[in-house]
Formats: C-alpha cells, sequence, structure tokens
C-alpha cells in the first residue's frame, strides 16, 4: 500500500514567506552542491554537516575537509541534501505543515523556532552516538520541530492523505493528531528497537527535533492563537481519486489555491523523510558522498584509541592493544609483524584499519605477484568502512593509490592524514618509506620535521620518530644532528633497528669504518626476532670491514647474516627486494675489488630470473640484472631488458619515464661492465649519474654506480670523466674519495 499526504484543511492567511525561502535555500544550495566535482562534493558533506565525533572533540576533519567550525556544522547541516528525492522529501513536507505554523508565529519567531528545532535534533542524535564519524546532514530534524508544533497547534486538522492500494485509489481525511502521533510513535519505536551499534535512520534526531517542536511552541505562537484548534472539516471523509484537484472536502475551504504546491502528486512519503547518514556509494573513497535512505553498517557505540590518543574503530581494548602491538612492531621490523595483523583481523574482523594494514604490509613487498592480495585487503577495507574515522578511511585511500602504482597521490593523502594527525605513526613511517625509495630526501627529512611539534619524550613512540628524524637529516648531510637524535632513539629502544640503522649511516658516510663495526657488534644482540632488516645492518657491517681490507670477515658475514640461506627469513622470502639488492651490491664490491666471491651469484640469479618484467621496486632493477650478468644468463639479460623497454616506452605506469630514462641504461651498463665493454659503460652512465638519486635509496647504496663508472672509465682511460666524478664523490663524505677503497686507483690515475 502507498499513502502520501497531499496537503492539509487549514486556510492560509499571510504568505508563508519563511517557509518559502527555507525551501528555496534547500534547493539553492543542492544545486551548488552539484555543481560541485567529486571530491568537493565528499568534502561539503563532511564540511557542512554534522560529524557527532568532530563537535564533540572525538577527531577532527582533514584540512581539505575544514569549511566551518564543528558548531557552525549544526546549522549549515539544516540545508545540505544528499539526493533529489532526499530534497523533495523535506520540503514537501515542509510546505505541507510549515504554512500553518509560521501562520501561528508570524515570520521572525518561526524562522528562530525553526532553527531551535533543528538544533536539539542534531544534538539529540550526536548526544545518541557521540563517537560517530558519519556525517549527518538534512532539513528533516527541524521539520520534525515543525510537524511536533502543528500537532500541538492543529491536532484535529485534517490531513489529506492519498491511498493507493492495487486499483483502489481514494483521498481521505485523517487527524493530524493520528498522522503526526503515529509518525512520532514510530521514531521513538524505533529508536529504542534499533541498537546504536546498528545504526540505521537517525531516529533520534526526528524525536529530539518532534519533541523540542511540542516544547517550544507556547513559547512562539502569537498569544492570540490557541493551542489544540478544533477540526475544520469532517474527518475520515473518503473521496475518489479526483479529488486531488478539486482542493476541499464537503464542509469547508481547505486552501485558496484549490491544489498541492506542484499542481499534483508524485514519489514520497507517509511520513517525514528521515535524516540520513551518508556513506561512500562506490568502490573509491575517493568518490561523492551521497546520502541515501535505508540502513548504514554498524557504528561502534564506543570509539577506541590507540597509544597517541588516536581514534579507532576498532570494537574493544584488547583490538586496540593488538593494533598497539601491530603498529610498535612494523616500524620496529619485527619478524611476526605479519603474524600479529593476522591475530589483529582475527580479532576484530570489521576493523578497516586492520584490513589496511595488511594490505600496506603485502605491497612492502614490493613485489608484483603480492599487488592482487593486497587488493584483496583493500575490498575487505572498504567492505567495512562504514565504521571507519576519516583518518582510517584516509588510509583506505592511500593504500588505493599506492596499490595502482599512485605512489605520488598516496604519499600526498598520507600528508593530509600528518597535517591533522601528526601522531599517526603508521602514515608518518609510510610516508618516511616511499619518500626514501624515490630518492627524495629532503621531503623526507622535512615529513617527518614538520610533525615535530606533537612529539615528545611521553609520547610512544619517541624513539621512532627520532630515527626517522635521524636518517632524513643523514641523508640531507646533516651528520651531526643526526648523530645525535640516533644515538638518543637507540637509548630508548637499543631494539629499534632503524635507529642503529641511522647511526650506521652517518658512520659510513663519515668513514668512521672501525668504530662502525665495534658499533654495530654491541647492538647486535638486540635484534632478536628481527626482520631481514637485520640482514641489511649486517650489510653496512661488511662495508665496514670491505673499508678495512678484512676481506675474510666480509664473506663469512655475506654467508651467515647477509645472505644466509637455511634460515627462514630467506626461505619465507627468498628474492625480497632488500635482501637482493644486500647480496647483489656487495658481491659486485668484492669483485671490483678483484676478490673472487665463488658460486655465490647461481642462487641469486635463480631469483631474479623468475622477476624478470616485475618493475615495482626500481633500485632492484639494476641489482637483478648484475646476478644475472654476473652469472652469464646473456638470454635471462635480454629478455629483462626488453621488458624494461617495452613498458618505459608504454608509459602505463607512473614510473614508466624513469624506467626508460634511468632504469634501463643502468642495466645496460651492468652487462656492458660485465662484459668489459667499459666505453660503454661511460656512454651509458656519464649522462645520467646526476639523475640515479631518481631511483631510490640511499648515498651509500647509490655508490655502487659511481664505483661502476669510476672503475670503467679508469680502465677506458677516460680521465676527464674521472676528474669530473671526484668532487662529486667528496660531497658528503667525511674522507676524500681517494683515501677510500673503492676509489683509491682512481685518486692514482688523476693525480
Amino acid at each position: 500500500m502507498f499513502t502520501l499526504p497531499l496537503y492539509d484543511d487549514n486556510p492560509v492567511g499571510d504568505r508563508p514567506v519563511i517557509t518559502w525561502l527555507l525551501i528555496a535555500l534547500c534547493v539553492a544550495v543542492f544545486l551548488w552542491q552539484q555543481t560541485l566535482p567529486p571530491r568537493l562534493q565528499e568534502a561539503s558533506v563532511y564540511g557542512l554537516g554534522v560529524v557527532p565525533a568532530v563537535l564533540f572533540g572525538y577527531d577532527t576533519l582533514p584540512l581539505g575537509f575544514r569549511m566551518v567550525p564543528g558548531w557552525a556544522s549544526i546549522f549549515t547541516s539544516m540545508f545540505m541534501h544528499g539526493s533529489w528525492m532526499h530534497l523533495i522529501g523535506n520540503t514537501w513536507f515542509l510546505w505541507i505543515f510549515g504554512h500553518g505554523v509560521e501562520g501561528a508565529m508570524g515570520p521572525v519567531r518561526y524562522l528562530a523556532f525553526y532553527l531551535l528545532s533543528g538544533i536539539a535534533a542534531a544534538l539529540a542524535q550526536s548526544f545518541a552516538d557521540p563517537t560517530s564519524t558519519l556525517p549527518m546532514i538534512g532539513a528533516s530534524g527541524a521539520i520534525a520541530g515543525v510537524l511536533g508544533a502543528y500537532f500541538v497547534l492543529y491536532p484535529y486538522a485534517n490531513v489529506r492523505v492519498l491511498f493507493f492500494f492495487f486499483l483502489f485509489i481514494r483521498v481521505v481525511n485523517v487527524p493530524a493528531l493520528i498522522v503526526l502521533g503515529l509518525w512520532f510513535v514510530g521514531q521513538v519505536l524505533s529508536g529504542a528497537a534499533v541498537p546504536m551499534d546498528q545504526g540505521g535512520v537517525a531516529f533520534w534526531a526526528h524525536i529530539g527535533g518532534f519533541l523540542a517542536g511540542v516544547a517550544l511552541v507556547p513559547l512562539f505562537r502569537h498569544s492570540h492563537r490557541t493551542l489544540w484548534g478544533d477540526a475544520r472539516s469532517r474527518s475520515f471523509a473518503i473521496m475518489p481519486a479526483q479529488a486531488i484537484r478539486r482542493g476541499s472536502v464537503p464542509e469547508t475551504p481547505y486552501r485558496p489555491s484549490g491544489r498541492s504546491p506542484w499542481g499534483g502528486f508524485g514519489r514520497g512519503r507517509s511520513s517525514p523523510p528521515p535524516i540520513v547518514h551518508p556513506r561512500v556509494a562506490g568502490a573509491s573513497a575517493s568518490l561523492p558522498m551521497l546520502a541515501i535512505v535505508g540502513s548504514r553498517p554498524p557504528t561502534r557505540s564506543r570509539m577506541q584509541r590507540d597509544a597517541r590518543d588516536l581514534a579507532l574503530s576498532a570494537s574493544s581494548a584488547e583490538a586496540a592493544a593488538l593494533f598497539d602491538t601491530v603498529v610498535e612492531h612494523y616500524v620496529k621490523y619485527r619478524a611476526d609483524t605479519a603474524q600479529l595483523v593476522g591475530q589483529l583481523i582475527a580479532a576484530d574482523p570489521e576493523f578497516a584499519l586492520g584490513h589496511c594494514l595488511k594490505g600496506y604490509f603485502t605491497l612492502l613487498s614490493c613485489k608484483a605477484a603480492n599487488v592482487a592480495a593486497a587488493g584483496a585487503c583493500l575490498e575487505a577495507a572498504r567492505l567495512h568502512s562504514g565504521n571507519a574515522t576519516v583518518r582510517e578511511r584516509q588510509h583506505i585511500e592511500a593504500l588505493a593509490h599506492w596499490r595502482s602504482g599512485d605512489v605520488e597521490a598516496a604519499l600526498a593523502t598520507w600528508e593530509r592524514i600528518l597535517a591533522v594527525h601528526p601522531l599517526d605513526l603508521v602514515a608518518l613511517r609510510l610516508a618516511h618509506f616511499s619518500y626514501f625509495w624515490r630518492g627524495e630526501a629532503r621531503a623526507m627529512r622535512d615529513s617527518v620535521l614538520r610533525t615535530e611539534p606533537a612529539w615528545s619524550s611521553t609520547v610512544p613512540g619517541y624513539g621512532t620518530w627520532l630515527a626517522m628524524a635521524a636518517f632524513g637529516q643523514e641523508e640531507c648531510g646533516e651528520y651531526g644532528m643526526a648523530e645525535r637524535s640516533a644515538r638518543r632513539a637507540v637509548e630508548l629502544d637499543p631494539a629499534d633497528l632503524w635507529a642503529t640503522h641511522a647511526v650506521a649511516h652517518v658512520l659510513e658516510m663519515q668513514g668512521r669504518p672501525q668504530e662502525g663495526v665495534g658499533f654495530l657488534a654491541e647492538q647486535e644482540a638486540h635484534w632478536e626476532g628481527a626482520n631481514n632488516m637485520a640482514h641489511h645492518l649486517a650489510w653496512h657491517r661488511a662495508l665496514y670491514h670491505l673499508e678495512l681490507d678484512d676481506f675474510e670477515a666480509v664473506l663469512l658475514l655475506y654467508d651467515r647474516r647477509v645472505r644466509p640461506l637455511d634460515s627462514a627469513l630467506v626461505q619465507a622470502q627468498p628474492d625480497l627486494y632488500i635482501d637482493i639488492q644486500n647480496a647483489a651490491s656487495l658481491l659486485w664490491r668484492l669483485e671490483l675489488l678483484g676478490v673472487a666471491v665463488g658460486s655465490r651469484w647461481a642462487e641469486l640469479a635463480d631469483r631474479a630470473e623468475g622477476r624478470i618484467g616485475d618493475h615495482v621496486q626500481l633500485f632492484t632493477l639494476p641489482h637483478f640484472m648484475m646476478t644475472l650478468a654476473a652469472d652469464q644468463r646473456w638470454q635471462a639479460c635480454a629478455r629483462m631488458l626488453e621488458a624494461l623497454r617495452r613498458e618505459g616506452a608504454a608509459g602505463a605506469s607512473p614510473d614508466a619515464r624513469i624506467l626508460g630514462d634511468l632504469a634501463l641504461p643502468a642495466c645496460e651498463a651492468v652487462i656492458a661492465h660485465r662484459r668489459g665493454e667499459h666505453g660503454r659503460v661511460v656512454a651509458l652512465l656519464a649522462p645520467v649519474r646526476d639523475a640515479l638519486w631518481r631511483l631510490g635509496a640511499s648515498h651509500a647504496q647509490r655508490d655502487l654506480f659511481d664505483q661502476m663508472l669510476a672503475d670503467s672509465a679508469q680502465i677506458s682511460g677516460r680521465v676527464e670523466v674521472l676528474t669530473a666524478l671526484l668532487p662529486k664523490l667528496a660531497i658528503g663524505r667525511g674522507r676524500p674519495p681517494e683515501e677510500r677503497k673503492a676509489y683509491a686507483r682512481v685518486g692514482q690515475l688523476t693525480s
């Protein structure tokens, strides 16, 4: 059965100017919403709608979403709508019942009454679910106040209601006492029956608005207007459908116009349209936010907090504590991080950020074969994002960008998170990681330092913040500050491998190998349970031994610490990008110095050959090529070059240009060097040397390309190339290049 209120039988006195104005404002605002691009439509719903968690200080909106103060959103939300049906339904009921209430109050009092009712409605719903992060928009809270006033002023006035049941179409006079009374009882029963953690229509906004209208009407009506007015027509009179056009019941006129406001009738409801909670409509958080009528995903009645007091949509304190453990183990490079995130999801399957973390950790493998698995995590995160905070939704957005290969967009999203939530350690670390592998040292440093005002020694994770700040400073050549910050971080937690790593880099760049050997030997006792970062620290220690001419120690470290083939870590991820980089670059450095490395290249080449066509991690590509060329797998080398050329020429990926302009000549130079074509090495590397930072990684890691260029330039007698190269090698180093093991012969030649 379909029912639709058409109009009432109250005569219109003065023109309802304010009612017309309110309807016009709602229409104008909605039309303005439609002119906005999708991203701004989303921002307008959050920025101008009531977000209870923001209103009460439980959460904050991203900078780009902040349009008005939280308190002002109570007013702006009254004029926002999510769809044409949402708008038409609200304005229809305002037109039917607003004119009588405005006539009883006068325009000025009516406007004040309307706004106060809207305030009461917004606060009622917000107090009912104070930590909700879903925006609430719509005029029906204020309109519910108008209904409450009408209920008291004209309870016996008849509302002409259209009844449609198959072929039975009639118009019936129903007293407002029944129409509005039944509607209000329905709101109360629904509000009491539906748990807050299941969400749905904002019943408490309707209840609060209606009760406010009932309470306020005696204060705002004109003194000559009585309450509980009598009927003006016969109740329950039944008329044929043609009565829609006649405009009166037999006894008395109902309205001079003789027609419903739009000259007929359309789709509608037998009760005022509900205020609705907008949610994401579509597969991406970057799509427009639409107000829809119906249920929404369950909301958590109480918001959890993480160790740094950021809001979490986790279902329990236990899940929130497990989240903190996952984050701590992630930033401190513990091997059990993936296992812990599995436990987190098992403990709270509907925690969107838990699924997002799993997706992040999957992409951290930098392996094309794992991108699909990250996509599954993304879909799970989106599925459960109805309860997520604004910050958590931004993390899902960042995951979507990263999975698609758009690291720049992911970085922009993480930076937006940090602008509002500088204590978000996950966003901070992922931005730090991504800037590093893009070679953007200053951006990596500045991203961390911008958050400095929020951090102190009392904040959990402060040592990790110091370690990131230190590494950014080291890569920018600020060694004094970097070493102080890094050593302080090591003091706070010797098991923080990134802090140890920052110190190791300072010692490498300043030419302090003996000190480096001692420092890492002391710290190794704290690496129990570490992931593959322990292999990288062993690589740093091997570089110190290399500089000290202790080649036997280097090979021993390679077999036991850098590439321990029998370890669980290597067996679990035999082709992990950082492990391949460590191993290939160390063996190549040894051979440049004339040290035989035996058959160690073969197993690395096996791994590299299986990754031909995988271009996710740019800096790893020349290292894959080193293993193939060193093992003389020339056909595999040719296939890899062809794959690089193909993707570079296609331009399908965001990094296609870097692939073609930098990764390809670097890989070609590796092959040429192995074949003894040193003139070609110089021709390939010298023109791109100053741009190779775009492949990512650190100065210490990229130094291998300089060693290769210097070696080929020396052998081919290109003194002018060496003369131009040596001053660049001195930048940021504690010792001149001719005093370093790799460049000793070069210094002799140029002198």
